[in-house]
């Protein structure tokens, strides 16, 4: 089975070219320009990764991705991309697992979605209880 990416931004340059380039790497990949496209593609199915923009509609759409994803039942891998550094501050906070500063090498993102998704579990989470 194919792992699924969710792959979020504005540009649709960087869609095509990241797009073809993770289908090369053997993940199933869904293209949005928008955050509020990712959060209703999240809505409808889940996904082993989400990359996205973080100045999509607003200045920190980005954001509003990362949060939902982080949300998921069973934790993607979140990336966080953007070309305006000084608004990506607090990208841990809000619930990434790496940021990059376009323009960003693709094998860097690919590599770095790959340890990701060996490093994350693959079970779904219960919400309010710890072991």
């Amino acid at each position: 089975m194919k792992r699924r990416v969710l792959l979020a931004d504005d540009e649709p340059a960087i869609l095509a070219t990241l797009g073809e380039v993770l289908g090369q790497h053997g993940f199933d990949v869904l293209t949005v320009s928008s955050a509020t496209s990712a959060i209703e593609a999240l809505s409808a199915e889940p996904f082993d990764a989400v990359v996205t923009d973080l100045h999509m509609e607003t200045e920190t759409a980005g954001y509003r991705v990362v949060e939902a994803a982080a949300r998921q039942p069973v934790l993607p891998a979140i990336i966080l991309v953007s070309g305006y550094p000084d608004l990506a501050y607090e990208w841990r906070r809000r619930g990434a697992h790496a940021y990059f500063e376009k323009p960003t090498p693709l094998s860097t993102l690919v590599e770095t979605i790959e340890k990701l998704l060996l490093r994350l579990p693959a079970e779904p989470r219960t919400r309010g209880k710890t072991a």
